[in-house]
């Protein structure tokens, strides 16, 4: 039990408000950088990758096909902070993001859409026909 109290006494002497970690009257900016998640999945018509790029707009994010190599970039900027805010903490992720996906040889490229809306990017890569799978009746 006693390990515990001591670790316990640990935190509250290291805490978030402990002047050694937060000098009065400074502010902490840890930058991290921002690393967009993302589903990628596949339906009968489609392969799709859905990526989660919250507090971006479509003008900030941009997307470029090179060969079959599809990517993903952008930079979500630190907000500006005010002269009178102190921050104790600060968990949002910021700077430029690049995410590169190889996407199947049966692609066509000239069938790629994308749409961004509620901070989610959908690319939807439509499969040709030839690909698409198909059910063979039995006569």
């Amino acid at each position: 039990m006693r390990l515990l109290t001591t670790n316990f006494d640990r935190f509250l002497n290291d805490s978030l408000f402990n002047d050694r970690f937060f000098p009065v009257g400074k502010t902490v900016n840890k930058v991290t950088s921002f690393n967009p998640t993302v589903d990628i999945y596949e339906n009968e018509d489609d392969i799709v990758i859905n990526a989660e790029l919250p507090g971006l707009t479509k003008e900030e994010v941009s997307i470029d096909l090179d060969g079959r190599v599809l990517t993903i970039s952008g930079e979500r900027k630190l907000s500006e902070e005010k002269k009178e805010k102190t921050f104790y903490k600060r968990e949002r992720y910021y700077g430029s993001f690049s995410r590169a996906f190889t996407l199947p040889e049966f692609t066509d490229q000239e069938k790629i859409n994308a749409e961004f809306k509620d901070g989610v990017l959908e690319i939807k890569v439509t499969k040709p026909e030839e690909v698409k799978p198909k059910q063979i009746a039995i006569h």
